[in-house]
């Protein structure tokens, strides 16, 4: 059985046992009326519970047919207590028997609002839950308000469904998994300002593989649990160079000055020259002499040293997921020999104290923190789009935690968020090898099934376009995921454009979406595959037409105007309008060229479906960032995966 715990926020309370009762995501109280509020709320729920009642709180009136009773705080319509009671039938409750079901929630807002709020909570009365799990149709009400709202605190509302989620004790890891825009990052977010209460003195992480998400993510919930500080929002590069820069700096190295002298050259020595130079006296002529480049240096960053291989016979037994292009031993020799050789030559150039690959700073600083214990950085980590992250990586992660792998992770230590059918990196997540450094999450393993972001439309629109296949071999249950906006919502629109008339439908169409008055330009979102197109696309709107744009990058999304980046960029963002240019089919999907191996052989047909997958992966993403409105362009003949779903779209041809 759940139960719910007193020093948490809730924003719905059982009567048994009290919580916070001001819900940010509905209340436009100034701070003084929030806390008299919560005050008054709270000597509401504590007199209610010793069979008394609060003289500042009136009773205010009962719907018909419902098992609501609603009261309000005297000289304040901000403030409405609901209770509801078990099989009551009576029109008020002078006493009530102790074995009575009784659920209090509370909530600040006007009258009226609140009105249609408490009516939309009748529901089959659970004593523990203040809205049962499996429940058809809670929602509804709270849909509506939350539309109707600011767009940015819909962004950051928690649905009665999830809240069992955000709120529960968790007895070690748990994850939760679900398609694009049900609501895992939300849940989350929730769940780091639930841990701040239980933990206010021990330090919470919220970490990603997407560095430009995180400063939109702290702005979410500094928004909704303003004050909490032990809350760190930190990209996992982020983390690795801080721990290694630290010890650097107890050895008298200094790294500032390394990276000055040079490390971008660095960088580049490794990954062409050094790698060349391998290549050409290992692979160049062997049996995996049309193996591309850029896979086989994926295949040693993401599946070797991401995957935490050290020795040969390791390799030659991994599972190598999410790499469809299958090795024979000897070809796993050859490359694990490229391997030694590679990184021989990477290591020698480190020597100095400036660890130049990424992927090497990660298992560095995982190995000095291991080797710090007992000292613990975090109490708790939420790990968002794990999907992406590398084995290294989380174990990284749960080193932060309690140090040893051999150590086990205690309640509510790690919440991991995830969608294998949105993974846009190659080398393979698979939930099963997190058992490989002691996360086990086979007992609490949630998979949320309800779309709270895209209208329907836009949503089958994106399933059709993605299909079910993952990278990792799993197939995606995208077709079991409801979307709960109401209505069908207006089908997405296919344009296809004059020759390189992507930017101008562009800007004819955000023109007349600001003239019309109801959008708001940073709710408007323009997604390029390539990060140039999208600065390419900002300077065009902005020095040839005027248009105010901010380009996401790096977390850099506090400017105004008219979101753009990249789709790696803008994955896990959402936009009320969403424009997707450049998709023609000599543009995207971006897959394996001739010219990346050796003479030009042919390329390998499992090479070319695993970049193909991981394409798709990047489309449906890009695609679900939108709500209401998504508009896909291309001056010539279309991708593939759009043809092949055009009954999905509102097809105009502008190009004839």
């Amino acid at each position: 059985m759940k139960t719910l715990h007193p020093d948490i926020a809730y924003d719905f309370l059982c009567s048994r046992e009290f919580g916070e009762v001001i819900n940010p995501d509905t209340s436009q109280l100034q701070e003084a009326e929030r806390l008299r509020c919560w005050s008054e709320a709270k000597d509401f729920v504590e007199k209610f519970q010793k069979y008394s009642t609060s003289p500042k709180l009136k009773h205010w009136k009962r719907s018909e047919g419902s098992n609501l009773f609603a009261y309000y705080l005297e000289g304040s319509d901000d403030l409405v207590i609901v209770l509801a009671i078990e099989e009551s039938k009576e029109d008020k409750f002078d006493e009530w028997e102790e074995d009575w079901g009784i659920c209090v929630f509370a909530n600040a807002g006007k009258e009226n609002r609140m009105q249609e709020w408490a009516e939309g909570q009748y529901y089959e009365f659970d004593p523990i839950l203040a809205c049962s799990w499996d429940e058809v149709g809670t929602d509804e009400s709270i849909l509506d308000i939350a539309q109707e709202k600011d767009f940015e605190a819909w962004r950051s509302f928690l649905y009665p469904r999830q809240k069992y989620l955000a709120y529960e004790i968790w007895p070690g890891p748990v994850y939760i998994a679900g398609a694009a825009g049900t609501g895992k990052t939300v849940i989350g977010l929730h769940y780091a300002a639930t841990l701040t209460h239980r933990y206010p003195d021990e330090k919470i992480l919220f970490t990603t593989k997407r560095s430009a998400l995180l400063k939109q993510f702290e702005e979410r919930f500094r928004r909704f649990r303003k004050g909490a500080v032990n809350v760190d929002f930190i990209h996992i590069d982020d983390i690795a160079y801080n721990i290694l820069k630290a010890e650097r700096k107890k050895k008298g190295i200094d790294w500032s000055r390394l990276e000055n002298d040079g490390w971008r050259n660095r960088q580049k020595t490794v990954e062409t020259e050094f790698f060349n130079d391998s290549y050409d006296r290992i692979i160049k002529g062997s049996l995996l002499e049309n193996l591309g480049k850029k896979y086989l240096k994926n295949e040693i960053e993401n599946v070797i040293i991401g995957g935490g291989i050290a020795r040969l016979e390791d390799y030659h037994r991994s599972q190598r997921w999410g790499r469809l292009r299958q090795f024979r031993p000897e070809a796993r020799d050859l490359i694990w020999s490229f391997y030694l050789d590679w990184n021989n030559k990477v290591q020698k150039l480190d020597s100095d104290g400036c660890t130049t690959q990424y992927i090497d700073r990660v298992v560095e600083a995982q190995s000095i923190v291991a080797g710090n214990e007992p000292q613990r950085r975090y109490r708790s980590v939420i790990v968002d789009e794990v999907q992406d992250m590398s084995l290294v990586e989380m174990k990284l992660i749960r080193t932060l935690l309690v140090g040893s792998l051999e150590h086990p992770l205690p309640e509510d230590s790690m919440l991991i968020l995830g969608d294998e059918a949105q993974q846009i990196f190659p080398g393979g997540f698979c939930r099963s090898y997190l058992k490989q450094i002691n996360i086990d999450t086979d007992k609490s393993y949630y998979v949320l099934d309800s779309n709270y972001r895209n209208a329907e439309a836009i949503y089958d629109a994106a399933r059709r376009v993605r299909g079910t296949d993952c990278v990792t071999g799993v197939k995606a249950d995208l077709s079991s995921v409801q979307t709960q906006l109401k209505g069908k919502g207006n089908k997405p629109q296919f344009i296809k454009v004059r020759l390189n008339g992507d930017r101008y439908f562009v800007k004819d169409k955000i023109d007349e979406i600001l003239r019309d008055g109801n959008i708001e330009s940073h709710h408007i979102g323009v997604l390029t595959r390539d990060r140039k197109d999208a600065q390419d696309l900002k300077m065009f709107l902005e020095q040839e037409h005027g248009f105010n744009c901010t380009l996401i990058w790096k977390g850099d999304d506090t400017g105004s105007g008219i979101r753009l980046g990249s789709f790696a960029r803008t994955k896990g963002l959402e936009f009320r309008v969403v424009f997707i240019p450049y998709l023609a089919r000599s543009r995207f999907p971006k897959l394996p060229l001739p010219s990346d191996r050796s003479d030009s052989l042919e390329i390998d047909r499992d090479e070319v479906q695993e970049a193909l997958l991981l394409e798709r992966g990047y489309l449906y993403a890009a695609m679900t960032r939108a709500r209401d409105q998504l508009y896909l362009i291309a001056d010539e003949e279309p991708c593939k995966e759009i043809v092949d779903a055009r009954d999905c779209f509102d097809w105009i041809d502008q190009g004839a």
